[in-house]
């Protein structure tokens, strides 16, 4: 019996086939004959330990090209992305954000994309249905809200946003549903930004520096005093998967509509929070910038069958969705 290992390919270095010679040993008082045997090989495969999230540099190197994608573990909670290199260039959550808040939990710069150690004021909300009883619209310290496994299921008709509570259910209406239909949690900009006040961020263009995205990873940002395309993230990501065609404004290209909810942007109109109700579910989308307007509003993202707007100044009370690029 061998009991060590002939391949081991989990080392670079090892070659990837192996030669072997097998031979046969008899005795002058053998008997004639034919003789049979069998050796048997076993493979033994190792799990690809996952990558992570706040590993941005092994995504870089495995994402080099327009259209590469993968899935990544948050160390935060384990929970699995789908992230994608996108047309303009740049690496982006093809999911919403799913991440519960919890005040018993400090997060870090080495997990979170914030300077300093935070501790949130309030944990994420649980609810079902359309109420969200303790929620408030607050413009300056942190609410969050999580509907469940909420999927927002399109095969990009205008008309059709089925809605399921759990990924098995809409897979067993439509089976190419997938992870990326999921609604993630719902955050009022304050929370968005990793902030228990925000009541000094003010100043017009300015963008928050940290976020709850995972570290190494951040918000969108809205626009600049230029109005150029390098400030206006979201803008420039939906001309370039043709969405949009106008840079310096708004409104959709072809089909726009319709390729917005699928692959490879999936985004999902999974409504907003407002005064304790979700209102708009499978009719608008809307995500949040980094960028601030005044004391009061934000950048966001905002559409639905007739509108889109990549830019356009809202209050920063609501609770929206949250997609995240890689810095």
């Amino acid at each position: 019996t061998v009991t060590k290992p002939l391949l081991d390919i989990s080392d670079p270095a090892t070659p990837s086939t192996i030669d072997f010679k097998i031979a046969a040993r008899s005795a002058t008082t053998q008997a004639s004959g034919t003789y049979n045997n069998v050796i048997t090989f076993y493979a033994v495969g190792k799990p690809k330990p996952p990558t992570y999230m706040q590993d941005t540099a092994t995504i870089k190197a495995e994402l080099q090209n327009v259209g590469d994608e993968m899935q990544a573990v948050d160390i935060r909670d384990n929970k699995e992305y789908w992230i994608r290199k996108m047309a303009d260039g740049k690496i982006w959550m093809t999911q919403n954000l799913d991440l519960e808040l919890d005040t018993n939990r400090t997060y870090t710069p080495a997990d979170t994309d914030i300077s300093t150690n935070w501790q949130p004021i309030r944990s994420t909300i649980e609810f079902t249905g359309k109420t969200v009883s303790n929620w408030s619209n607050n413009n300056s310290t942190p609410y969050s809200a999580s509907p469940g496994e909420l999927y927002i299921y399109t095969s990009n008709a205008t008309a059709n946003n089925n809605q399921y509570t759990s990924l098995a259910a809409c897979q067993a209406a439509h089976p190419n549903c997938s992870a990326h239909n999921h609604v993630g949690n719902y955050y009022n900009w304050s929370a968005a930004v990793a902030s228990n006040s925000t009541s000094s961020m003010t100043t017009r263009y300015d963008n928050a520096s940290d976020s709850i995205c995972p570290a190494g990873w951040r918000l969108p940002t809205g626009r600049d005093n230029t109005n150029t395309a390098a400030s206006r993230e979201w803008n420039t990501l939906l001309v370039a998967e043709g969405i949009m065609t106008n840079p310096n404004g708004d409104g959709y290209a072809t089909n726009g509509f319709d390729n917005i909810r699928i692959s490879p942007l999936w985004l999902v109109q999974s409504g907003c929070i407002d005064y304790k109700t979700l209102y708009s579910k499978g009719d608008y989308g809307i995500y949040w910038s980094s960028t601030i307007y005044d004391s009061n509003n934000v950048y966001r993202l905002a559409f639905n069958y007739s509108k889109i707007s990549p830019a356009e100044s809202w209050s920063r009370i609501f609770g929206y969705s949250v997609r995240c690029l890689a810095k």
